[in-house]
């Protein structure tokens, strides 16, 4: 590695070693072969230079595909670092994916997703007085191009319910847009009410932004 100040690495083998002689930051999440003795050399005589995270499972971002008519192909969840993220287990038609039109509102997506697979937010600047709710396992959100929802209300953007599991969110501008008050807003993404204070394998994951 260069002399970057801040460098990460995501999921990736490092078995052959690693030097990091002048960087300021550190981030390893994921990572296979990093032994405790190349973490502290990276850290050299600065503490927290380096912050090394485990990753109970891991996916790729969804993507669009034209392969005789348009479809969301959804790489697989990995539950090893480095393994398994380019495969592909779900190809989603758009017969079954609702795409949104410039100036749409949370009501008008909610109701298009109703009977459907998939949400794809083209371009535009949404304006959401509510959330856009995700309440069916493995439905996907894809943003493409500067999809960007503005929470204007003080509630989510978008809200993932509870026990709802594999859910995808990816390619997404999320924007706080209400007017400053003193009143407390809302997390621009929420994922379910409940709180879980860990994640344990095996077990189907509640899902991943990306």
């Amino acid at each position: 590695m260069g002399t970057q100040q801040q460098w990460m690495f995501r999921n990736v083998d490092v078995n052959g070693g690693i030097e990091c002689p002048a960087g300021w930051n550190y981030v390893f999440v994921g990572m296979r072969g990093l032994s405790p003795q190349a973490q502290q050399q990276c850290s050299g005589i600065t503490p927290d230079k380096v912050v090394s995270i485990p990753t109970g499972f891991s996916a790729e971002k969804p993507f669009l595909v034209w392969d005789k008519e348009w479809q969301i192909h959804v790489p697989s969840f990995a539950v090893v670092a480095g393994a398994g993220q380019s495969v592909v287990n779900l190809k989603i038609p758009f017969k079954d994916v609702f795409v949104t039109r410039p100036g749409m509102d949370a009501d008008e997506i909610n109701k298009g997703i109703r009977d459907k697979r998939a949400l794809l937010v083209t371009p535009d600047v949404y304006e959401l007085r509510k959330p856009i709710k995700i309440e069916k396992d493995a439905f996907v959100v894809l943003g493409i191009g500067m999809a960007t929802l503005v929470a204007t209300h003080g509630e989510p953007a978008v809200e993932v319910v509870d026990n709802v599991t594999e859910v995808r969110i990816a390619g997404l501008i999320l924007e706080a847009g209400t007017p400053m008050s003193d009143e407390p807003t809302d997390s621009l993404l929420r994922w379910g009410e409940r709180r879980k204070r860990e994640y344990t394998l095996p077990g189907p994951a509640s899902g991943i932004a990306s």
